[in-house]
């Protein structure tokens, strides 16, 4: 291999185009998302949708779609704040932890 064949394919070379292949994907990600929010207030607007509907509905997508809340860092079980509390959770409330909700 030449040296000219070597400097388009080394090492350098190759990050410089991981590079921007990484800016080009970030540029396409802004795009697609610009698009999505005006997809969606288009869609808010049809349906007469305010932005003050949209967190009641968030909060219970999250109670039947079954998203975990709470998690305990040190095991990585969550609960989704449906059912009985587990274990781990009432041991940390009855030690006066402080439980923090998993956003």
């Amino acid at each position: 291999m030449d040296i000219e064949t070597q400097n388009e394919t080394g090492y350098k070379a190759l990050i410089a185009k991981a590079n921007a292949l990484l800016e080009q994907a970030e540029r396409v990600r802004k795009e697609e998302r610009v698009r999505t929010i005006l997809s969606i207030l288009e869609q808010m607007k049809a349906h007469d949708i305010s932005v003050k509907e949209l967190e009641p509905a968030r909060r219970q997508f999250i109670r039947i779609k079954g998203e975990a809340i709470y998690r305990d860092e040190a095991t990585g079980k969550t609960w989704t704040g449906m059912g009985r509390m587990p274990g781990w959770l009432k041991q940390k409330v009855q030690n006066g932890e402080p439980i923090e909700r998993k956003r």
